[in-house]
Formats: structure tokens, sequence, C-alpha cells
């Protein structure tokens, strides 16, 4: 057993080793494969887009050579299907991250991208290789991948392997934040030529872009339809917020653009809305019922509590309008009253001339018609009466009789006094008067 152990610990660490060196192969091809499909979409860019961006772009050449003038070309504008040299160690790496931020699909947004990225390839590669070891194509091989396995120095090895490992790792890392850091500021600092230039290919390539993306749409169908899906799913408050704030701040902006459509197009949008409405006349109606029929509760809910709601600004409303609109109304009845005076009057002369023979006449007649009537119901309501009111004064009279007695007595002793009074009053002014 104990003449066994060294060549078990041996074996042991052989085979750690062929471990790892599987799973840095594993890694390695998995990068080829994400890299080789990047490659493959960006190779479809034309090398005249490349070479029409450069001429365009870079400084008056007629004081350089051709040789060196098609040399700065090269290295500043590299051909997008050199994709070892643009995307060593990442997917899309950067190219994607400022195509996303500038939302275009432009053979010149790859071709700046490509520079940018080629520009850093010395870096990315010497940080993942500080311990002089060979350089790998694809990203960091540890050195567990090395087949010379020495009795004595393995752990040391696998020691300096995990932290090579780490530190390719952390130079990966800052080197991946210095190239979006630097991304980001050649963005902000050429932004306007950006625009500018992306504007110019817009208009140059505009039918092959559109064509390019009619072929993406259709290819890719349902892979689009579902990451928006999900995009809506995990950002639904994030989205409706930022559409709010848009709303908000560009609400006079939507609206004055709105209006100026719906001038230009007025025409063309109500054809459209008719022939729509003739189209599909049966199933917006079907619609209709069926979202009726479904919503039936919540619809008379929403009605009563906005009813309940308004019920004090429609009433505030209706009295403010009685009020702005009573004078109004009265005025106006006033002035056509003033406007028509003449008229009116003039119309009710004509009509009492024209009518009143014939009103004299009928009230004659009607006189005429009715005395007799008149005078017979007259008499008969007499006759039918006159026992009634002679009983019924006979009646006040027997129950009144005391109370009229007794009221004609006090009037009289009322009187005799005040008389008395009188009397003696008149028979003293009488006497003074003649003796003066």
């Amino acid at each position: 057993m104990k003449r066994n152990k060294p060549h078990h610990s041996r074996m042991a660490q052989l085979v750690r080793s062929l471990e790892t060196m599987k799973a840095s192969f594993s890694a390695t091809m998995h990068a080829i494969e994400t890299f080789s499909q990047t490659t493959h979409e960006f190779a479809k860019l034309s090398i005249a887009d490349n070479a029409a961006y450069a001429s365009s772009t870079r400084p008056s050449t007629l004081q350089r050579s051709a040789g060196h003038r098609k040399a700065k070309i090269r290295k500043y504008y590299p051909h997008p299907a050199a994709g070892a040299q643009v995307f060593k160690n990442s997917g899309l790496s950067l190219g994607s991250e400022l195509l996303l931020s500038q939302g275009t699909h432009g053979d010149e947004n790859a071709t700046q991208l490509e520079h940018l990225n080629s520009t850093r390839k010395g870096s990315l590669e010497d940080s993942c290789h500080t311990s002089g070891r060979p350089r790998a194509s694809f990203g960091c091989l540890p050195d567990g991948a090395s087949l010379e396995i020495s009795n004595h120095s393995n752990k040391e090895k696998e020691r300096r392997a995990e932290q090579d490992g780490a530190d390719c790792q952390k130079g990966q890392q800052e080197t991946e934040g210095k190239r979006a850091a630097y991304a980001r500021e050649y963005y902000q600092r050429n932004k306007a030529k950006i625009a500018a230039q992306n504007r110019e290919y817009q208009q140059k390539n505009k039918a092959k872009i559109a064509a390019r993306n009619r072929e993406y749409q259709q290819k890719n169908k349902a892979k689009i339809a579902a990451q928006n899906r999900e995009y809506q799913q995990k950002n639904k408050a994030k989205i409706t917020a930022r559409n709010r704030e848009y709303k908000q701040k560009n609400k006079a902006k939507i609206a004055a653009r709105n209006r100026e459509y719906q001038q230009k197009n007025k025409a063309k949008i109500t054809a459209q809305n008719r022939e729509y409405q003739q189209k599909n006349k049966a199933k917006i109606a079907a619609q209709n019922r069926e979202y009726q029929q479904k919503n039936k509760a919540k619809i008379a809910a929403r009605g009563r509590e906005n009813y309940h709601k308004n019920k004090a600004k429609i009433a505030a409303r209706g009295r403010e309008n009685y009020h702005v609109n009573k004078a109004k109304i009265a005025a106006r009845k006033r002035e056509y009253r003033q406007m028509n005076k003449a008229k009116i009057a003039a119309r009710g002369r004509e009509d009492y001339h024209k009518n009143k023979a014939k009103i004299t006449a009928r009230k004659r007649e009607y006189r005429q018609m009715n005395k007799a009537k008149v005078v017979a119901r007259e008499r008969e309501w007499r006759q039918k009466n006159k026992a009634k009111v002679a009983a019924r004064n006979r009646e006040y009279h027997q129950k009144n009789k005391a109370n009229i007695t007794a009221r004609q007595r006090e009037y009289e002793q009322k009187n005799k006094a005040k008389r008395r009074v009188r009397q003696r009053e008149y028979r003293q002014k009488k006497k003074a008067k003649i003796v003066a």
C-alpha cells in the first residue's frame, strides 16, 4: 500500500489536470461558436461602404502617398470579417453596446466599433497572459492544461493556475470597464458626427436597410415577438413610468403634432375610417356586443362611480351655465321685443280691426242665446232656495236673538253717556258765547 501511494497520488493529479483541460477546452469551443456566429452576422457588411466611410470622414489625403493612405484606412477601418481582431474574447462586446445605444443597424457603426475594438485588442490579450505562458487564441487557458506533470510541483502549479485565472478574470473585467468607458466617452465626443454619418448612411442605403430589416423581421418573427413579450413583462412598470414622464414632458408638442397631422390628413383619415367601418361592420358590432356582455357589471359600476364623482361638478357647471346664460337670454328677449315691437303692434291692430265686427256679432248672439237661459235659471234658483233661505234666516235670528238684544243694549248704554257729555259741552259752549 505504501509503495502504491505515490503512484496513486500522481494518477489523481493527472485526472484532475485532464478534467481542468476538458473544462478549458469546452469554454474555448463555446467562445469560438459565439464568435463565429457574431462574425457571420457582421461579415455581411460591405467593404465598399467601409471604404466610402473612410474616404468621407478622414482628413484630406492629397499630401499622402497612395500606399500610406491605404495602410491608414486598413489601420483605422479594418474589414468586419477580420473578427478575430475585433471581437476577441467576447460575443458582441462593445459592438452590441454601441449598436443598442445608437438604435441603428448601419455598416458605418459596425466599422467604427471595429476600430474601437481593434485598437484595444493588445491590452485585452496582455491582461490574460502575465505569467509568460504561450498565448491562446480565445480566452485564458489555465496552467492545469499543461501536460508536463511533476511529482513535486503540482500543488504549486495548481495554486499558480488559480492565481493566474483570478488575475486574468480581473484583467478582463478591468479591460471591459475601460472599453465601455472609452466607448461612452467616444460617443459623447463624436455625438453630432455619428448622428450626421448615420443620417447620411440612412439616406444612401434606405432601400437596402429596409430590405434587410424586412428579411430579418420575416426570419426572426417568432423570436422577436417572444423577446418583446419577455421585455414587456420584465420592464412593465419602468416602461409605463417612462411613457408617463414622456407624455408629461412633451404634452404640448404631442398635441400640436397630432393637430397638425389631423389637419393635414383629415380627408384621408375620414376615408380610412369609413372604409374600415364598412369592411368590419359585422366584426365591430360582434366585438361590441361581446364586450358589453362580458363587462356589463363593470361598465354599470364605472357609470355609477363616474356619476357620483361628477355629480357636484355637473351641477356646478349647470348652475354656472344657467347664470351665464340667464342675462344673455334676457338681453336677447329684450332686444327681440324692441326689434319687433312695432311689427307686433301693427299685427295686433290689423287682427283687431279684422275681427272686431266678428267678435261683436258673436258676443251679441251669445247674449241673446243665453239671456232667457240665465233668467230662467235665476228664477228656478230663487224658487228652489226661497224656503231654504227663509228657514236659514229664521234660524239665525233665533240663535242670535239674545246676542243681538244684548249688543243693542250695550250700544245704547255706551252712546247714552256719550250723548250726555256732548250735550253738556254744547250747552257750556253756548252759555259762554251768550255771556260774551
